[in-house]
């Protein structure tokens, strides 16, 4: 990562309340994003890493619902879907089938068989989403 993408992180983690403001961020006049945007930040951040490998699938679907959705408020917005307005509705249905696999998991003391296939569905869908939004920095994708 290069210095500005770590400022980008640290500003975006600030705006959403998972950390305090780096006093680096204020020395260089960085303003923290707003919530919309910090999220999208944290989400291309999260997603690029399981979309290349860097971060396992379900630990990558963890810190977007820890780090991102509900600190954003994303999980209860009244207007949209959860995850509809960063277009990660389908990724979302995945975390829920991840909770789904931990329960039976639970249960029957063992690993359920349907992991390795959502882990490859959330990389695929990780992809996909890099290709319609990296870079995008929150807007609309003209083409």
């Amino acid at each position: 990562m290069t210095d500005d993408t770590n400022l980008d992180v640290a500003a975006a983690r600030a705006a959403l309340g998972r950390c305090e403001p780096d006093p680096v961020l204020a020395e260089r006049g960085i303003p923290l994003p707003s919530r919309s945007q910090a999220a999208w930040t944290l989400l291309e951040l999260y997603i690029g890493d399981i979309a290349s490998g860097k971060r396992a699938p379900e630990e990558g679907m963890r810190l977007i619902g820890d780090e991102v959705i509900r600190p954003a408020g994303m999980a209860y917005s009244t207007y949209k879907a959860p995850g509809e307005s960063h277009d990660i509705g389908a990724l979302l249905a995945l975390e829920d089938e991840y909770d789904d696999i931990r329960r039976h998991e639970l249960r029957a003391g063992s690993a359920d068989r349907r992991r390795p296939g959502v882990d490859a569905r959330v990389v695929q869908e990780a992809r996909e989403w890099m290709e319609r939004n990296s870079g995008r920095g929150g807007a609309p994708k003209l083409f």
